[in-house]
This record gives structure tokens, sequence and C-alpha cells, in this order.
């Protein structure tokens, strides 16, 4: 993995994750914390999914569950694999994102993390998927997930995603970007992108 979190509260800014062979961000045990200025690129085919997340493996509802807030968001994917991957009852909280070049772009696995899609627990503002498949997971889940997608103005059609105003404990600058703007934070350090 790229980074893993293990639960806690930690919070990381202008993040970039380059050629992990397997999953490029990783999360579970309760991890509330979060990202701002992220830019992952799977330049491998090894590559497994860009996010793949739980709340706690055989526990899916142990407390605090996992429900980081992540903005400022680029991912371009392998095109085998999924861009946001979500099981074992997760959460997420997602602005002003682009996922593109994965098979599917988003999947929720399990009920206790499909239950989240319609309590609040999963949040899309300002997000666009640009995949082959939008969505997947088994028929329920997939279900789910389409209306879940429907319902929060994703885009998924390749045109202009609109940016959201992002939470207040973040950079407010990221409420006019959608994406990670690595270009302009990023240069002169990161190359590969």
């Amino acid at each position: 993995d790229g980074i893993e979190f293990f639960g806690g509260t930690a919070f990381a800014s202008h993040v970039v994750l380059v050629g992990n062979a397997d999953d490029s961000l990783d999360w579970t045990d309760g991890w509330q914390g979060g990202i701002q200025y992220l830019h992952i690129v799977q330049a491998s085919d090894s590559a497994d999914n860009v996010i793949e997340a739980d709340n706690r493996e055989g526990d899916e509802l142990a407390a605090p569950i996992a429900n980081p807030t992540i903005a400022n968001f680029t991912a371009i994917g392998n095109a085998a694999e999924n861009g946001i991957r979500l099981r074992r009852g997760t959460g997420l909280q997602l602005y002003n994102t682009e996922i593109s070049g994965n098979e599917t772009c988003f999947r929720v696995d399990g009920d206790a993390s499909t239950a989240k899609l319609a309590d609040g627990g999963i949040t899309f503002q300002g997000v666009g998927l640009t995949c082959v498949t939008a969505v997947s997971g088994s028929s329920s889940d997939a279900a789910a997930v389409t209306a879940f997608i429907e319902s929060s103005g994703t885009v998924t059609d390749g045109s202009t995603v609109t940016p959201a105003a992002v939470p207040g404990n973040l950079d407010p600058a990221g409420s006019s970007v959608v994406g990670s703007d690595v270009t302009n934070w990023g240069a002169g350090w990161t190359i590969g992108l």
C-alpha cells in the first residue's frame, strides 16, 4: 500500500502516491482523520484499488466507525481495478474529487457499508467519476450505489464538475478547486505525474 491508516484521527495534506503495487490508500480500525490535496497515479499494472477501505474486519460495526474526510483528490487508476472500494462498515466524506482510468470507479461491498449510502455515512460532493463502469458490486449493492450516485449529483459522463464547499476545518481554497491541484503545489518536487 502507499499509505494505510490504522485507526486514530491523523490528518495529512499535499500527498502524492505514484506507482504503488497494492492499494494506494487504505484504512481500517476506525480511522476518522482525513487528507486534503491528494494525488494518486497508479503507474503499475500490478496496482490494486486506488482506495480500499474498511471499518474493522470481523466486526464491521466496531466503534468508532471509520469515516475519514478526503478533499481535493485526483486519481488516475489502473484500467483493471477499482477506483474507490468501501467495505466492512466504513464511511467516507468525499469532496471535490476526480477518479478516472479504472475499470470501476466506485464499489461498495457488504450490508454495513451499503447502509451508509442512505444514512449520511458516505457523502459525495463535487465528485466526477470517469471509468469504464461507474459502479459495481453484488446486484443489491450496485443498485444502492447507483441510486446514491444519482442522488448526490456525482458526474459520470465526463462533463465539468462543479466544486463544492469543503468542511470548515479544511483549507477553504479547496472549495474552488475540483481535484488535487498538484500542478500548483507539486511544482519542483514531484515527478511521474
